[in-house]
């Protein structure tokens, strides 16, 4: 019944920041419109190996350890502000002009590697899962939880993850939602591009206050 409660537990914590809109969405959410649904799908997986790798860290100890050292938080929030902070002046540039043919050619060369490398670095700097998983999910984790509970918590971790992705994607996928931010697509990116660069001004400002 302990179990039950813990993966209950995760599941009530961990959905609410999976719907809040962050860096995870707005890549995602820019992938499916502008490029397309099977680059989006990897970068929606991407994102999810990020979750795993953070739960799984959480799951031995390594979480805990984490959230109670101050210079590794802030080597991470320098880390994880500095790729959010490029993230959004990348998707700044876009919004200066309409794109052409180059612009296109490069996306189509950029490959699925890099389609799930962005997916992953992105989610891997994201500071809602930086604190979900060394935080709040770290101290679910108890002593007494039986062996398969911990594995599961993973898993139930990976369930949720890909499964709001790939919503996420199938969603922002449909064409009629690809036309309409093709019309707003200027205005669309320079809104991603600060509120990404706005994540990262944050985590940096926080390891000097």
């Amino acid at each position: 019944m302990h179990e039950l409660l813990f993966l209950g537990s995760v599941a009530a914590l961990y959905v609410p920041v999976l719907l809040s809109p962050g860096p995870n969405f707005l890549v995602l959410t820019k992938v499916a419109t502008a490029e397309s649904r099977r680059r989006a799908m990897v970068t929606a997986f991407g994102i999810t190996s990020a979750s795993i790798l953070y739960s799984s860290l959480a799951v031995t100890g390594i979480g805990f350890l984490v959230a109670h050292s101050k210079h590794v938080q802030d080597v991470l929030r320098l880390a994880g502000g500095t790729y959010l902070i490029y993230k959004g002046l990348a998707s700044l540039r876009p919004a200066v002009g309409k794109p052409d043919a180059q612009e296109m050619a490069d996306v189509a060369q950029g490959g699925m590697l890099h389609a799930y490398f962005n997916g992953l670095l992105t989610n891997l700097t994201n500071p809602q899962g930086l604190v979900f998983f060394t935080s709040v999910f770290a101290t679910l984790l108890s002593a007494e939880l039986h062996p398969w509970a911990k594995p599961a918590g993973v898993a139930l971790i990976a369930a949720c993850s890909i499964s709001a992705n790939i919503a996420t994607v199938m969603l922002f996928s449909l064409a009629s939602v690809q036309r309409r931010y093709l019309l707003a697509r200027t205005w669309i990116d320079r809104a991603s591009g600060i509120l990404l660069g706005g994540f990262g001004v944050n985590l940096v400002r926080a390891v000097w206050q």
